[in-house]
């Protein structure tokens, strides 16, 4: 595919011309949607007939064009316009058909003597009629030819654009124009213009915190936000226990900061964009306050206020903590706390001394900053620099509690000596600075003691801050509490204070009586929201499912009938795959790997019958020396040759070091992991082919991690020897491998950094590499691959779809603003962008049926006893699928009094021999499957 150079002149030029002709910069081409259209003599190789140039007509001026020997770019000739400067002159090419909505250049050589040489696009009506144009000019002199263009798009009249050579009346001097091209490219469309439209596929309730304070009419109110697209800002009555109200938050994902100010004002830090929300409950007015700091601060974290109802946060970017002030109605950076650090998970404010305390990840700090000077210092303990943050941050009477990320754990410190305090056990009586806890920091004070009170496990507990004392109350809210109120409750069997707040990220309700220790648990009707769609693929029943990024939760939809199936009560799902009728999700974070059978009722309430179950966690590994704590499972894959699911993970926040495992499913055998198998790197994609998996690798590891190696690897695991036996760089200079399929061609394809490249495994050399997206680079993942019916590739890269010939090299972007990819077994593809799915179908794409095969698990039965029955379509391509949920299916027995199917229930009713099979019909096809003999309490087996 011929790529178009764009006005290429000197600079002395370029900036000549943009002084004359402000505006007229040239969008950059949509490379793989360029298209060379057939422009008559565009080389000026045919010779004049009767002082005519063919294809070409001179619009303006009378002589003064011919065609030339003298000068040429490539041939032998070239047009040459001689202007004395004293009339216009121009020649015009033949009209060629366009595409309104189209981008069009024209492009050729040239070179002058002096004045401005013109190119001109042109477009015309159906009747022929000027409508508009666009031109370039290139002041001259210019001695060596010179590429010039002009880029337009086509309006929504035209049917018709021709290229002009212009020289205006007041130029003067020779002008050569030689290799005139016309190409048009294709917009590429968004993929809501292009494809079928299916829907939210994933919607859940999630909250990460919350705060209690009054509403307009002085009554206990919780206020929280509820996570989805838009996140919605809601309000409960604490006694009632209802929504009273909820607002959208436009741009806003969730929000990682709740906090209610002395004066009652509630704010709200959000994610996705960053912006601080103020809430006025007098006068019930949510305001956007905006950036804090800078737009590219996209998370908000915790923050904490002063009497005088100043806010105190952190974010996620630069890793700043910033002050509002609402008297003046402005913003404060206070900068970034530690340097190449780039979160500020927790603040609080120390009124006292006029200190913030910061806790940094994803290097731990825990820096003290001095509001009024300006200094700042580390005082994180060196016993707990290995941690990757200061995850939560509670002040109480001169004691600050820490909590340290992912390890369930926190510490106490005495500001007024920046010193550790031992803690003792209550129930055990050890001395400890590791206390147990695993909730969003820790309770205010007690108003009727001196305590404090957390969960770990959702288990409440109480720390004495008198003695330093922390025990268990056996009081279980089912879920690590997320906000805390002590209040008053008008509430029988609730004298006195309770703690009120959150537990879980579900919206549930606790209130637990200090007094009495009775417990309240409430799960609130607060809205579900939309989700992100976070991942795609096809399940092994055909369906196609999409997992939620953040809150989790999944959908599936049948693309037989065009039903969507929600699925509650699981995380966000990195990666998936399939082995043998079974789907395995990897899940954030901790690397959660479960085991789904999706021909199963989905169940993730009655504990001993799980689907999806947790089969295990990959964060944390005694037994490997060195092993970084693993949280994301972006590479799943199954080979159903060995039985065996292949494992590729990213390690957590701040560390290096991603690991390869592998898992026999149903064998009881232990993961095999691989830890570190590419050093310093992490696995995030991987493909199979003839007893060897191919991985690919990115140099990054957890968020905030700073890579030690520059460029992403490829890797060769041996299945049966259980061993790397090669590693290599396809591609020089990349980042991230992000996808790998196998290709019809029996080769290796994958994506690197917005190049496409092939490996031949036979050769063990990279036979092509294809740039289709020069400006994307992700860490993680940005690519999707998949093999179409067509034997091309199908992908996504930079947020596009494309086609990828693999024959000849030429690609086309079908589709934009899409993020996840899977195709179904009938040749359709499904594209998710944002909390919505689409379905792109090209119908020369599309697979028929051509047969069907039934499946029965056992064909010696016992009179009364019952056998599933599935059905597998057979379709062209050598596809099948189980997906027949659409489909018309007849079942026939020959010996009715012997089988019976009701439902696609096979029941054996008496002894005897009979036979069972099915006649399939779907989308206009019928097919008949082979009969299958079934024997019912006959030992003989089969006669």
């Amino acid at each position: 595919m011929k790529k178009i150079t764009r006005f290429i002149v000197l600079l002395c030029s370029v900036l000549i011309f943009q002084l004359v002709h402000p505006g007229l910069i040239h969008k950059a081409l949509a490379k793989g949607n360029d298209h060379q259209i057939s422009l008559a003599n565009a080389g000026f190789e045919e010779s004049e007939v009767n002082g005519k140039i063919p294809g070409w007509t001179q619009d303006f001026g009378t002589g003064g064009i011919v065609i030339t020997d003298q000068e040429h770019s490539s041939g032998e000739h070239s047009l040459r316009i001689n202007d004395a400067g004293s009339t216009n002159y121009g020649i015009i090419s033949d009209n060629v058909p366009v595409n309104p909505g189209w981008e069009y250049v024209a492009s050729a050589k040239m070179k002058s003597t002096g004045g401005s040489g013109e190119i001109y696009i042109r477009f015309f009506d159906k009747n022929g009629s000027y409508i508009t144009g666009m031109n370039t000019a290139v002041p001259g002199p210019v001695p060596d030819w010179t590429d010039i263009s002009v880029s337009e798009t086509a309006p929504a009249d035209a049917a018709y654009a021709a290229i002009l050579f212009y020289s205006g009346k007041a130029n003067k001097g020779t002008f050569y124009f030689d290799d005139a091209s016309f190409t048009e490219i294709k917009p590429i469309m968004p993929i809501d213009q292009v494809g079928e439209d299916l829907g939210i596929q994933a919607s859940k309730t999630t909250v990460m915190l919350g705060d209690i304070g009054k509403d307009a009419n002085g009554r206990d109110v919780l206020y929280t936000v509820v996570a989805g697209a838009p996140a919605k800002f809601a309000i409960v009555d604490v006694e009632t226990e209802k929504l009273i109200k909820s607002y959208p938050l436009e741009d806003t994902s969730g929000a990682w900061g709740v906090k209610v100010a002395a004066d009652g004002t509630v704010y709200l830090g959000g994610y996705n964009k960053g912006y601080l929300y103020r809430y006025l409950p007098k006068s019930d007015e949510l305001v956007n306050l905006g950036y804090p700091v800078k737009s590219t601060d996209a998370v908000l974290y915790p923050m904490d206020t002063a009497s005088d109802g100043k806010i105190f946060g952190g974010t996620y970017g630069s890793g700043s903590v910033y002050e509002y002030d609402p008297a003046s109605n402005a913003f404060t950076d206070f900068g970034r706390m530690a340097e190449g650090q780039n979160w500020v998970r927790s603040t609080v404010y120390d009124e006292k001394n006029n200190k913030v305390y910061a806790g940094v990840g994803s290097q731990a700090h825990l820096i003290e900053y001095d509001v009024a000077t300006g200094e700042k210092r580390n005082i994180l303990p060196a016993q707990f620099s290995d941690i990757i943050s200061v995850y939560d941050l509670d002040l109480v009477e001169g004691k600050l509690f820490a909590q340290k990320e992912s390890a369930y754990e926190m510490f106490v410190m005495d500001t007024d000596t920046n010193q550790l305090v031992e803690a003792t056990n209550g129930d055990t009586g050890e001395k400890t600075f590791d206390i147990p806890e695993s909730s969003r920091g820790v309770s205010g004070k007690s108003p009727v003691a001196n305590k404090i009170y957390y969960t770990h496990y959702g288990i409440l507990y109480e720390y004495d801050l008198d003695t330093n004392t922390f025990k268990s109350l056996d009081v279980d809210i089912k879920g690590s509490a997320i906000s805390y109120k002590f209040l008053q409750l008008n509430e029988e069997g609730f004298p006195g204070y309770s703690l009120v707040g959150l537990s879980g990220n579900g919206g549930k309700m606790y209130k637990y009586n200090l007094e009495t220790g009775n417990l309240k648990l409430t799960d609130l009707d607060l809205p579900s929201e939309p989700v992100q769609i976070h991942d795609v693929a096809k399940g092994p029943d055909g369906k196609i499912y999409s997992t939620g990024y953040l809150p989790g939760n999944m959908g599936a939809y049948v693309p037989t009938t065009g039903e969507n199936i929600r699925f509650d009560g699981i995380g966000q799902s990195e990666g998936m795959a399939n082995l043998n009728g079974k789907m395995y999700l990897g899940l954030y974070p901790h690397a959660k790997i479960y085991e789904f059978d999706p021909f199963e009722e989905w169940n993730r309430t009655d504990s001993d019958a799980l689907n999806p179950n947790l089969l295990f966690s990959l964060e944390n590994n005694a037994e490997i020396p060195g092993y970084t704590p693993q949280d994301r499972p972006f590479a799943m894959l199954g080979v159903e040759d060995y039985n065996q699911l292949f494992i590729g993970t990213v390690p957590k926040n701040g560390n290096l070091g991603g690991a390869f495992t592998i898992y026999e499913p149903g064998t009881g055998k232990d993961p095999d992991v691989h830890w570190n198998l590419m050093p310093d790197q992490s696995v995030v994609s991987l493909v199979y082919k003839d007893g060897k998996v191919y991985g690919g690798t990115t140099i990054a590891g957890g968020q905030g991690s700073v890579p030690t190696t520059s460029e992403a690897k490829m890797f060769v695991w041996d299945v049966e020897k259980r061993e790397k036996t090669e590693e290599f760089i396809p591609v020089g200079g990349k980042k991230a491998i992000t996808a790998l399929t196998v290709g019809a061609d029996g080769n290796i394809w994958g994506m690197a950094d917005g190049v496409l490249f092939s490996f031949d495994p036979e050769t063990d050399q990279v036979v092509s590499t294809n740039e289709l997206d020069p400006n994307t680079s992700n860490n993680w993942r940005d690519a999707s691959l998949e093999v179409g019916t067509d034997g091309n590739l199908y992908g996504i890269i930079g947020r596009k779809f494309f086609k990828f010939e693999p024959e000849t090299g030429d690609y086309e972007f079908l589709a934009g603003n899409v993020d996840f990819m899977a195709q179904d077994d009938y040749g359709s593809f499904y594209l998710s962008s944002g909390i919505k799915l689409y379905k792109y179908t090209d119908p020369s794409l599309l697979v028929k049926m051509t047969g069907a095969e039934l499946l029965i698990g056992d064909q010696k039965l016992k009179a009364g006893s019952s056998v599933p029955l599935k059905m597998k379509a057979i379709l062209e391509k050598n596809r099948s699928t189980f997906d027949l949920s659409g489909a018309t299916i007849e079942y026939k027995v020959d010996k009715p009094k012997i089988l019976s199917v009701e439902n696609g229930v096979l029941t054996a009713l008496k002894s005897g021999h009979a036979k069972v099979w099915a006649i399939v019909k779907l989308n206009g096809v019928s097919v008949e499957t082979q009969p299958i003999p079934i024997w019912v309490n006959n030992k003989g087996g089969n006669k």
